[in-house]
């Protein structure tokens, strides 16, 4: 199966989650869709990881990200 999306970089900082994907950033403000990810320790923030399908994974812990920020 061929990639659809190449996440070549992600980054939490100032409020905001940014990610270059496909060459294109995108910059999202953590507030607008997760408070969890938005109350995170600034430790767990930097560990953040983005599964192939869109799982975000903070240190061990597990979560989706959903437009809502109700997670």
């Amino acid at each position: 199966m061929e990639k659809l999306y190449n996440i070549e970089s992600v980054l939490v900082s100032d409020g905001y989650l940014t990610l270059l994907v496909n060459g294109i950033e995108l910059k999202i403000k953590l507030s607008e869709i997760s408070t969890k990810l938005n109350n995170a320790s600034k430790e767990d923030q930097n560990n953040l990881k983005i599964s192939p399908l869109g799982m975000v994974y903070i240190g061990l812990k597990l979560m989706k990200i959903y437009p809502s920020a109700a997670c």
